[in-house]
């Protein structure tokens, strides 16, 4: 009879492979020591009955032997139906702790790739936000440093008009002085030529004049103590005839030849200036 061992040996291709075994050693020492005895005793010539009983003894020892064999057969193959179930139930709880377990490690490293993701995002996210504000504070800051530039130079414009309009003014004074004073003189010399012209006896130009301050609220009269006499150009001796007399000129005045003595003729004065204060003392030019 075969029997399977519990000790189990695995092949190559993983399956479970059983070793076949015979009967314990000391059954058979047993059976074989019995065997002896049966051979080396002398049997003596004994009856039918006796034979029988002897007979029936053995078949009685056998039956235990056998009944004894089984027993120790069912135990073990018992024992090895137990190994082999607890062998492969713990393979079967290996291969699912190793399934568990990789399942477990893809879920955790799924849950920590999709937190870094959304970790990612949430950073990228900050990082946009961050950027537009920095950069609107940026925009804003210059905005305001150009429209603050803008107000400073309008206001340094501003005091640069202020500070020079008295000198723009003084400029402006000064070269409407320097154009009368050419006018004046422009009209002085055409005047002195003209005069020089008429052929005037003992003529001799007076341009000095005594600065009387007249009073306030009215010009100064430079040439007040030099005026001409004449009111008008008919009135003049030394002016020539051949020029017709001026619609606008008026008669003499009574006011001019107050005080004249004969020696006024040769100390006749031109004015200066083609205007002056009192109406009824300018020439009449046409």
């Amino acid at each position: 009879m075969w029997l399977t061992n519990r000790k189990r040996g695995l092949s190559h291709s993983g399956a479970v492979t059983y070793k076949p075994l015979t009967m314990p050693s000391k059954t058979l020492k047993r059976v074989s020591e019995s065997l002896d005895l049966v051979q080396n005793v002398n049997i003596p010539e004994v009856d039918e009955e006796s034979i029988q009983r002897s007979v029936k003894l053995h078949e009685r020892r056998r039956k235990q032997l056998v009944s004894r064999e089984e027993k120790a057969r069912q135990s073990l193959v018992s024992e090895e139906r137990m190994g082999y179930a607890d062998v492969v139930a713990s393979e079967k709880f290996s291969r699912e702790s190793m399934q568990f377990f990789l399942h477990f490690r893809d879920t955790a490293i799924e849950e920590q790739e999709a937190r870094w993701r959304r970790q990612k995002e949430w950073m990228e996210y900050r990082l946009r936000e961050q950027t537009r504000s920095t950069l609107e504070e940026e925009v804003e800051m210059r905005q305001k440093i150009v429209r603050l530039e803008a107000s400073l130079w309008q206001t340094i414009a501003h005091l640069h008009h202020i500070e020079s309009k008295p000198l723009l003014l003084a400029m402006r004074l000064a070269h409407l002085v320097d154009a009368e004073r050419m006018r004046r003189g422009y009209l002085m010399n055409v005047e002195v030529a003209e005069a020089l012209a008429m052929d005037i006896p003992h003529y001799t130009p007076v341009l000095m004049s005594t600065h009387v301050r007249g009073p306030v609220g009215k010009k100064i009269d430079y040439l007040e103590n030099e005026r001409c006499p004449f009111v008008c150009l008919e009135e003049c001796p030394y002016y020539p005839k051949k020029l017709a007399p001026s619609r606008t000129a008026r008669k003499p005045s009574d006011k001019a030849n107050v005080g004249l003595s004969n020696d006024d003729d040769d100390n006749i004065r031109f004015l200066r200036y083609s205007t002056l204060q009192k109406g009824h003392y300018k020439h009449h030019y046409s």
